[in-house]
């Protein structure tokens, strides 16, 4: 399946796809990718390496930690695409990975590539909730707290 969203003579181009992959140890199957095809760059972005989408007035920058990718669109578009992706809007013209976030803390957002976002007091507040959320969902929380729990009674016990 794929979804064109904005494409014309000599405007940029860009494509969400979900492709099935041949590698179900390296990939989960149905991974969601952004393909981005303007003039300058066709290149092929899964979601999750994504930390933030940030709209410049016609311009929607696509940021992973490696490379910033450019093409236009609507953020309203991006946001009904990426609606089932672990994904939150702060504001108008920003979109956050909360899966990339790294810390949440004194009103700075600091994604795991080292770089951070500074927002405003209401939209820090909203961040910080949604990361927390989550935090408690994705893995499940009680889950990994299990999981560790058994860890850790395995390694002390002697033998």
């Amino acid at each position: 399946m794929y979804i064109v969203i904005a494409v014309g003579k000599g405007r940029s181009a860009m494509i969400i796809k979900r492709h099935i992959t041949p590698e179900v140890e390296k990939e989960e199957i149905g991974t969601v990718f952004f393909s981005i095809i303007n003039n300058h760059t066709v290149a092929k972005v899964p979601v999750s390496k994504i930390e933030l989408i940030e709209q410049d007035g016609r311009i929607v920058h696509i940021i992973t930690s490696s490379n910033e990718y450019e093409c236009y669109d609507r953020m309203s578009n991006i946001v009904k695409l990426l609606e089932d992706e672990s994904f939150h809007r702060p504001i108008k013209s920003l979109l956050i990975n909360l899966a990339r976030i790294a810390e949440v803390s004194d009103g700075e957002i600091i994604m795991e590539s080292g770089s951070s976002v500074i927002l405003g007091k209401n939209s820090y507040h909203s961040t910080k909730t949604a990361f927390k959320k989550y935090l408690m969902e994705y893995p499940s929380y009680e889950e990994a707290a299990d999981s560790l729990m058994v860890a850790e009674s395995s390694v002390s016990e002697p033998e």
